[in-house]
């Protein structure tokens, strides 16, 4: 059924807009088959990606609590990550870490899975920088994860916004369950040590 969220209870919608309807048919189902998880509440899926610009057309609440939480659970993922890494060295690790959690890396990932072209949003403006960023990945190619001095333009902070609702929406639907999220996780994203070099890149 369509339904909104009144606090915490959600009730049935009455005319959901062409982007909500195209969401439940075909984007979740592609969603769920890439992090091979199956959500229980789907509207937290949803939650996850409905821009602030969006909200009053679906009454759907924006993913911004959801990206606050997913920025708190990426940290303990990429720590948890970054710590089984094959390296003694305290200072390379932290290293590591100023490298991988940043708004380039998830704005890498969410482009990478076309997760970006789920999003319910209003917002031009997400529309004109979305492009030039991807032009600037699709003529560089794959580039080590400090490509943030070769990007003239600024990194769309909407890209990575979105990957972090969506972990912090499996967080909640799946009871808390950091295993859970580490697994979808790594089926999103992979890291290789470059060779000879002190650093990570996104594969």
């Amino acid at each position: 059924d369509n339904i909104e969220k009144k606090g915490n209870i959600y009730a049935p919608l009455a005319n959901p807009s062409d982007h909500y309807i195209t969401f439940f048919s075909s984007y979740l189902p592609n969603l769920e088959s890439l992090i091979d998880y199956h959500f229980k509440n789907q509207l937290i899926a949803v939650e996850a990606f409905t821009h602030g610009s969006h909200t009053p057309v679906d009454k759907i609440p924006s993913y911004e609590r959801l990206e606050f939480l997913g920025d708190v659970v990426l940290d303990m993922i990429m720590g948890e990550f970054i710590y089984n890494l094959d390296e003694d060295d305290v200072g390379l690790l932290t290293y590591a870490k100023q490298q991988l959690v940043t708004n380039i890396i998830f704005a890498k990932i969410t482009v990478k899975h076309g997760l970006n072209k789920m999003l319910a949003h209003r917002c031009d403006r997400f529309d004109v920088e979305n492009d030039k960023y991807i032009q600037y990945l699709q003529l560089n190619g794959d580039k080590y994860v400090q490509h943030k001095q070769d990007f003239s333009g600024k990194t769309p902070k909407i890209l990575s916004d979105i990957f972090e609702a969506l972990i912090g929406a499996i967080y909640m639907d799946s009871g808390k369950r950091m295993d859970i999220v580490f697994g979808c996780f790594n089926r999103l994203c992979s890291f290789k040590k470059i060779p000879n070099k002190n650093f990570l890149y996104l594969v």
